[in-house]
C-alpha cells in the first residue's frame, strides 16, 4: 500500500532545538489540542524532508557514493554553519517535537495508549538517527522547552533507546488504538498495524545492537550480543518479509505556492534547468561495485548517460553506457601528486554528461525508506557471523541470499537475472571476484575506480565484506543509514575526497558539527559534550567533523593516497 497524504505539516521557523522550545505552546496560530494523527504525519513529512531531501542531496550522497552531489563545501567534507542550524532545528523540531507533543498530550488520556506507545517508537528512531549524526546530544531534557538542554553521553543514548523500544513495542496492544490514518506502517485499511510497528521496534533494537558492536573502546558487543540475542529468541517480531519496510510516499502535488513533493524531484527535475550545474548524479563508487557484477538493480539506481553532444562538438565516450561521477570536488587526483592511469576520464564533462540517478528517486510521489526488510536481513547475518543468534535456526548464509533477494523484490526484480546475479563469483557465498576472464586476460580493472587506487574486489571466504557490499547497496537514498554503516565497519574501498583549498586528501567525515546556534545558547552543555563525551582523536577534537563517534573505527588509510593527509 502507497502511503500518499496531504495533512499540513507544522511549520516552526526557530533557530536551534533548543532556543524557542518554550514558544511552541504560545504561538496563537498553533491548533491548541492537535490530533495524534496531525502530529505523527507532521513529523513524518518533516522527517521525509531532511533525511530524503537536502541533507540527503548536500551532505551524505558525497560520504556515501551510490549517488554523489555537487554542492560546494559539504563536498569538499567541510561545512556551511548556517545549514548545520537548518539541520539541527529540522531535526527536533519538525521531527521529535511533534511525537514528544503526542507522548506529552495524550500520555495520560485513556484509549491513546497504543498511539502514544507508536509515537515512542517513531521517537526513539528519531533520536537514534540524530546521535548518529552528531553523537552525544539531548535525550529526553532537550525535548522539555528548556533553552539549557543537557546532553547525553552516546553509550547511555544507546542504552535507554534499548529500554523504549523493548517496552514500547511489548506494550502494544493489537487489539487496542490506532491511528485512523498511518502514512507510516499502516494495515490494508489504512489504520495503522500493530504488529508491523513491533516488528519495526524490534527490527530497530537489532540495527542498534549491531551499531554499537564492534569491540571496546568502539563499541560494547556484550550489551549489544544480549539485545541481539533478545531479538533473536522471538524472530517473527522482526521484519519478516518486503511488506515490513518502513516507508511513505510523498503526494506528488506542485505549485506556484508549494505543495507535497519529492525534493529529489524538485531539485534534479522539476528545477534541473535552474540546477543544471550542480545536478546529482550515480557514484562512479557505485558503479564499480554493481555494474562489473552484472547487478540488475543498476537500471533502477541509474539512467545510461545520455547521447548528447559536449561542447567541443564530440560525443561523450561513455553515452549509453552507465558511468558514475566521482565524489571529489575539483577533480580527483592530478594535482594532488598521484598519477593518472591513462586518460582523465572525468575532463570536459558536465553533469549532464554521467548517469543521473535512476527515475525510481526522481518521482514527485517516490517513495523514502525508514528501514527496510532486506537491512533486517543483512543485520542478521552479520549476527550470525559473529555467532549471535542460534535460536534463529538460520546461517549467516541465509539470511544473506534472504536480504540480496529482498532488496531485487522491492525494487520489482526477479526470476531468472537474480538467480544469475547470486552466482556470480564474488556475489556467491564465499566466493571470490573473478577477475581473469576464460581467456585469461586481467579484468581486474573493471572493478576499480578510474584512477585504479579503489576496488570492489572480494576474496575467497570474505564474508564479512560480501554482507556489507550487500547491505550498503540495499540502501539507495538512504544517506544517513549508509553513512552510519560505513563508519562502523569501514570495510569497503571508498574514493577519498582531495580539496585543492586545503592541500588534502579527506577520507569520510565522522560526524556533523553541532550548530553554532547550539554553541551560543547551550553553551555549556555543549562544551561538556565536546570536551567530556566526544573523544579526541590525534589533532582533532571538540566540535569536529573528525572526532569519531563511539561506535565508528577509525577510517583506513588507502597505502596509494599520499602520506601528508591528517584526515582519518
Amino acid at each position: 500500500m502507497k502511503r500518499y497524504w496531504f495533512i499540513p505539516c507544522l511549520v516552526f521557523l526557530l533557530i536551534s532545538c533548543t532556543n524557542g522550545f518554550e514558544e511552541l505552546n504560545k504561538n496563537p496560530n498553533a491548533l491548541n489540542n492537535p490530533t495524534p494523527e496531525l502530529l505523527m504525519n507532521s513529523s513524518i513529512r518533516g522527517t521525509m524532508n531532511l533525511f530524503g531531501g537536502d541533507l540527503n542531496r548536500v551532505v551524505t550522497f558525497n560520504y556515501t557514493q551510490l549517488f554523489v552531489g555537487f554542492q560546494g563545501r559539504f563536498q569538499r567534507y567541510s561545512e556551511e554553519p548556517s545549514t548545520l542550524i537548518n539541520y539541527w532545528r529540522d531535526a527536533y523540531v519538525r521531527g521529535v517535537m511533534p511525537a514528544q507533543d503526542i507522548i506529552r498530550i495524550y500520555s495520560s488520556v485513556p484509549g491513546y495508549e497504543n498511539r502514544v506507545l507508536m509515537a515512542k517508537i517513531w521517537k526513539c528512531y528519531l533520536l537514534s538517527q540524530i546521535a548518529a549524526i552528531w553523537g552525544p546530544i539531548p535525550y529526553e531534557s532537550g525535548l522539555n522547552g528548556d533553552i539549557v538542554s543537557p546532553y547525553n553521553r552516546e553509550q547511555d543514548i544507546y542504552y535507554m533507546l534499548f529500554d523504549d523500544l523493548k517496552a514500547a513495542a511489548d506494550g502494544l496492544d493489537p487489539e487496542g488504538d490506532v491511528f485512523s490514518s498511518d502514512v507510516l506502517i499502516p494495515g490494508e485499511d489504512g489504520r495503522s498495524d500493530i504488529m508491523k510497528w513491533k516488528r519495526f521496534a524490534n527490527s530497530l533494537r537489532l540495527r542498534l545492537a549491531m551499531r554499537i558492536s564492534n569491540p571496546a573502546p568502539n563499541g560494547d558487543p556484550v550489551k549489544a550480543q544480549r539485545v541481539v540475542e533478545e531479538v533473536f529468541a522471538d524472530e517473527t517480531m522482526t521484519m519478516q518479509s518486503d511488506d515490513d519496510t518502513v516507508l511513505s510516499h510523498w503526494g506528488g502535488l506542485i505549485s506556484a505556492e508549494g505543495g507535497d513533493y519529492n525534493p529529489l524531484y524538485y531539485y534534479a527535475v522539476y528545477e534541473k534547468a535552474k540546477n543544471i550545474g550542480t545536478l546529482p548524479a550515480f557514484g562512479e563508487t557505485a558503479c564499480y561495485h554493481m555494474k562489473p557484477y552484472g547487478d540488475p538493480r543498476l537500471p533502477v539506481y541509474a539512467q545510461p548517460v545520455v547521447d548528447k553532444k559536449l561542447s567541443d562538438g564530440t560525443v561523450p565516450v561513455h553515452a549509453g553506457e552507465y558511468f558514475g561521477d566521482t565524489a571529489s570536488y575539483g577533480g580527483y587526483g592530478g594535482e594532488s601528486g598521484l598519477t593518472y592511469p591513462g586518460e582523465n576520464v572525468h575532463s570536459k564533462l558536465t553533469r549532464e554528461d554521467y548517469s543521473q540517478i535512476g527515475e525510481w528517486f526522481l518521482k514527485p510521489d517516490a517513495e523514502f525508506v525508514f528501514m527496510s526488510y532486506a537491512e533486517c536481513c543483512f543485520l542478521k547475518a552479520e549476527a550470525r557471523l559473529r555467532g549471535w543468534g542460534e535460536s534463529s535456526g538460520k546461517t549467516a548464509e541465509d539470511y544473506y541470499y534472504e536480504g540480496i533477494r529482498g532488496s531485487m523484490t522491492h525494487y520489482g526484480i526477479t526470476g531468472e537475472a537474480v538467480d544469475t546475479y547470486l552466482a556470480t563469483p564474488g556475489i556467491a557465498w564465499g566466493t571470490a571476484t573473478k577477475t581473469v576472464d576464460d581467456a585469461g586476460q586481467d579484468i581486474s580493472t573493471q572493478f576499480m575506480d578510474w584512477l585504479q587506487i579503489c576496488n570492489s574486489i572480494v576474496g575467497q571466504n570474505d564474508f564479512l565484506h560480501q554482507i556489507i557490499m550487500q547491505h550498503w547497496l540495499a540502501l539507495p537514498n538512504q544517506g544517513v543509514d549508509a553513512w552510519t554503516l560505513l563508519r562502523r565497519t569501514q570495510v569497503l574501498q571508498f574514493e577519498p575526497c582531495f580539496s585543492g583549498y586545503e592541500g588534502y586528501y579527506k577520507y569520510m567525515p565522522y560526524r556533523l558539527k553541532y550548530p553554532t546556534s547550539e554553541v551560543q545558547y547551550n553553551t555549556a552543555e555543549c562544551e561538556k559534550a565536546c570536551s567530556e563525551y566526544l573523544v579526541p582523536r590525534g589533532s582533532f577534537s571538540g566540535n569536529d567533523m573528525y572526532v569519531k563517534l563511539w561506535w565508528a573505527l577509525p577510517n583506513v588509510k588507502n597505502p596509494a593516497i599520499p602520506n601528508e593527509t591528517p584526515y582519518l
